[in-house]
């Protein structure tokens, strides 16, 4: 079955922004390197042990809030 070709969505558009000229070694060290360094940034001071006791629900639910 053929899929229907669709207008790029918000999400798309702000991929393609943020990605735009970078080269895939850029693309990739900014996952391999660069997101888990601002983890630990932002996830400074938090207990580790205490989150980790937490439902892994509420875990998610805690890191994910350190970025927005």
């Amino acid at each position: 079955m053929a899929r229907k070709h669709h207008p790029p969505g918000r999400a798309r558009r702000f991929i393609d922004t943020y990605t735009s000229g970078l080269t895939g070694e850029e693309l990739r060290r900014l996952f391999t390197r660069d997101a888990p360094q601002a983890y630990r940034y932002f996830s400074r001071g938090m207990d580790e042990k205490a989150v980790a006791a937490l439902p892994v629900h509420k875990q998610l639910a805690l890191r994910a809030r350190l970025f927005f």
